[in-house]
């Protein structure tokens, strides 16, 4: 089960039935019912073709349509779209002619366009764009000119502008913008001196700002925020973990004026705020012994005042947390998966939300785990009561 998304009383997301492969199906919330969407790739193999991790995109949403990465096992995995008023299913482009991948990734969202990740295999991984008005596709830019690719990543969008990490081919990943009016792309920052690059990731917009990780010299990765209006300045926020050590501050969640996320520190992996209005950055650490090594804070979800996440504490395993940010208060949820011992490396991990994420709809989480007996099915807690196996 992949890539949790909502669309009015849906679910929508990738999943395999034992049968068909990997595809595209739908949950009502409203009846309880479940469906495969479509069957793109006939038998076994997999049609649903989104990447998977902390750098996807997933399923992405533009009106009553869902665009994603599917492979009809002829034409590679391209961009694929489903309509939910027709209940219809196609293939958007075959940018990478014949059943060549063309890899499309990092679907974002724009006015009536998507831009995202791929490759038509002449120019490498690079930014693209489909105008969903007239049903055009192409290249935004070749900023890495050859085979090689920039591969164009974390894209996001502020304004008439799109952000992204890229690598030009002289200063590695770096942080590149694209006026959408103008149709011009350039490097906006060199953090990372000579060929290394900074990598910016996990860019995400508050406030007219955007907020990222990167490394800076022998800073580690760190959180850091741009501001496009002002010049074009760039700060490190704070310094999680000093030295050429990694604080990442990533899975950042936007709730009201301030950023959660996980950060790393010499306590080890932990829930970090950043309060935008103030610049303090603190660590959410009252709810853990000093040392005792908190891991895997993962899948931050806000709801309300509330922050969801998956989160291990030495006791159950990996399960669903909660942080309640009127109260400070923060507790393990339930131990979803009670099988094995509490070791992260052994058995007795549910991972909530390690493939799809967690998403609402009308008072309730919905999130893939597994409890050690059904493997990864789809689960749903009423916000304030308890949880159950759908």
């Amino acid at each position: 089960m992949y890539d949790l998304t909502v669309l009015d009383t849906r679910i929508y997301f990738g999943a395999d039935d034992g049968v068909n492969g990997l595809e595209l199906w739908t949950y009502e919330t409203t009846n309880g019912s479940a469906w495969m969407i479509s069957d793109i790739n006939p038998g076994p193999q997999a049609g649903y073709s989104s990447q998977i991790g902390d750098f996807s995109t997933g399923i992405t949403v533009l009106g009553g349509r869902l665009y994603f990465s599917g492979n009809d096992g002829s034409s590679g995995i391209e961009l694929w779209v489903h309509d939910t008023d027709n209940e219809s299913t196609w293939l958007v482009a075959d940018i990478n002619s014949g059943e060549r991948d063309a890899n499309v990734n990092f679907i974002t969202t724009f006015g009536s366009r998507l831009y995202f990740q791929a490759t038509d295999g002449v120019n490498g991984s690079e930014l693209w764009a489909h105008e969903t008005t007239n049903d055009s596709t192409w290249q935004v830019d070749d900023i890495w000119p050859g085979s090689a690719g920039s591969g164009a990543h974390s894209i996001t969008s502020m304004g008439n502008w799109l952000f992204f990490s890229a690598n030009g081919g002289k200063n590695g990943f770096e942080m590149w913008g694209h006026n959408t009016s103008s149709e011009l792309t350039w490097q906006l920052m060199d953090l990372g001196p000579g060929s290394s690059g900074g990598f910016p990731w996990d860019l995400i917009v508050l406030d007219d700002l955007i907020y990222f990780s990167a490394g800076g010299g022998n800073l580690g990765t760190e959180l850091w925020k741009y501001n496009p209006e002002w010049g074009g300045i760039y700060d490190q926020i704070i310094d999680l973990y000093p030295g050429s050590n990694s604080g990442l501050a990533f899975g950042k969640t936007v709730l009201g004026t301030r950023l959660y996320f996980m950060g790393i520190d010499s306590t080890g992996d932990q829930l970090w705020a950043y309060e935008t209005t103030n610049d303090s950055t603190w660590r959410i650490s009252n709810f853990q012994a000093e040392g005792s090594g908190w891991r895997r804070v993962l899948h931050i979800t806000a709801v309300g005042s509330r922050l969801y996440f998956q989160a291990y504490n030495g006791d159950h395993g990996l399960e669903l947390w909660v942080h309640d940010t009127i109260t400070e208060s923060t507790w393990e949820v339930e131990d979803i998966n009670q099988f094995g011992n509490s070791d992260i490396n052994q058995f007795g991990n549910s991972e909530p939300g390690k493939n799809g994420e967690m998403v609402t709809i009308d008072g309730r989480l919905y999130f893939d785990a597994d409890d050690g007996i059904y493997g990864r099915e789809l689960w749903m807690m009423e916000i304030e009561t308890s949880i159950s196996y759908l």
